[in-house]
């Protein structure tokens, strides 16, 4: 297709800009175009047998199709389903592009970037119509993203693919950004992208070795202080473990997509630090249901959210997703934009584990495009694979 790039990259625009200006609004469907909308959904999940993606993709876009008819709620997990084949389709046309306009693509996202840039620079000097008329008069905080933690995610997401374009501005500002509260939580995956990158850059094997040393020491460090700070009372560890615990309540089937935002509250209340969370805001209600307890509508790790979605089932095909592209990478040839490609979907990888990138609708397709642009740049004749 002649204009695909275009198109890809007006997509990336709209993402980052549309959200805003419709925060809040709700889309009813009339049951009879509603039915009729499944059964097409239906239709691309199973048609997804014929596309040229590889089979972990495949399986994934099957079963959480299935999955959705037995879900704890079938139509909160169809309407997550569509999202879901959205970013399949952004995946499939990404696809398509040769390499030369994968390059044009990726000239929107220090556009991207600076935009979101703009929009903070605006609200931390007090100046924030323009960020407010974004939102329809709401005040909002970093941009199209609604926290500290989330614009740190969108940074690490988006560092890569700025650096892909050669603007290495990146880093510092990174570095600077990681000051707010939260970020800090994005700077560890982007480090260790950055790690992996310059572990193929260095050429002799006694530095490399000296190198990996280094960094297995640092990680031993890293993870104790994680491991300590996530098990206080009221922080991500408790509750981490409670979704362990519901998801062995249903470990083939999980509790449907989309509904972790409407059951997690009803089991958390005995776990909340009630220290934290005397605020008006960590009150919830849901239907007949209310009380105080941990008002998350993410699980804020990716992970464990799709295991209780979807099961172990889910979780299993995902990381042999995961597994696919680590065994692709060792037969590529190791190039200077699939090295830093890899690094970026390293770091996408991490950040899921403390945030939850994958649920951000303006980062979706950016790691859509990061998984493409790795399997085009990884592609070896059939017999190799």
């Amino acid at each position: 297709m002649k204009y695909l790039k275009y198109l890809i990259a007006l997509v990336m625009v709209c993402l980052f800009i549309i959200p805003p200006l419709l925060s809040g609004n709700t889309i009813q469907f009339r049951s009879d175009i509603w039915a009729w909308f499944v059964l097409l959904m239906g239709a691309v999940a199973f048609s997804s047998l014929y596309l040229k993606v590889n089979l972990w993709i495949k399986l994934l876009t099957i079963w959480l199709y299935i999955n959705c008819f037995l879900s704890q709620m079938p139509v909160t997990s169809l309407v997550s389903y569509a999202s879901y084949l959205g970013a399949l389709i952004i995946y499939v046309f990404c696809l398509r592009l040769t390499k030369d306009e994968f390059k044009f693509v990726l000239k929107i996202f220090p556009v991207l970037f600076l935009l979101e840039a703009l929009v903070l620079t605006l609200q931390l000097t007090d100046k924030s119509l323009i960020a407010k008329a974004l939102d329809l008069g709401k005040d909002v905080n970093f941009g199209t993203v609604s926290n500290s933690m989330m614009f740190g995610s969108m940074i690490c997401v988006m560092s890569f693919p700025l650096i892909l374009n050669k603007k290495w501005y990146v880093i510092p500002i990174i570095v600077i950004s990681f000051c707010f509260p939260q970020l800090h939580r994005s700077f560890p995956p982007f480090l260790i992208g950055c790690a992996f990158y310059t572990y193929f850059k260095i050429k002799t094997k006694k530095w490399k070795l000296i190198f990996v040393a280094i960094f297995l020491i640092a990680s031993v460090f890293l993870i104790k202080e994680k491991v300590s700070e996530l098990s206080m009372r009221g922080h991500r560890g408790p509750i981490w473990v409670r979704l362990v615990q519901m998801s062995n309540d249903r470990p083939i089937k999980g509790w449907g997509l989309g509904t972790l935002k409407y059951l997690l509250p009803l089991n958390t209340e005995d776990i909340a630090d009630l220290g934290i969370d005397e605020r008006p805001e960590a009150r919830w209600r849901i239907g007949q249901h209310e009380g105080k307890g941990i008002m998350w509508n993410r699980a804020h790790n990716d992970y464990l959210q799709f295991m209780f979605e979807t099961g172990w089932t889910g979780l299993l095909l995902l990381l042999g997703l995961i597994g696919w592209i680590i065994y692709r990478f060792s037969l590529a040839i190791k190039t200077e934009h699939l090295i830093l490609t890899m690094a970026g979907l390293i770091a996408i990888g991490l950040n899921m584990i403390e945030t939850f990138p994958s649920t951000m609708i303006q980062l979706v397709p950016v790691t859509v495009f990061m998984l493409a642009y790795f399997t085009r740049l990884t592609e070896v004749p059939d017999e190799r694979i």
